[in-house]
């Protein structure tokens, strides 16, 4: 069941969380 929705959100999320993690090492 690959819902290219679903995978869309799971990209968004995945971006949000690497740019707060690259925050957090700055």
């Amino acid at each position: 069941m690959a819902d290219p929705r679903v995978r869309q959100i799971k990209i968004k999320t995945g971006v949000v969380k690497r740019q707060k993690f690259c925050k957090n090492l700055e």
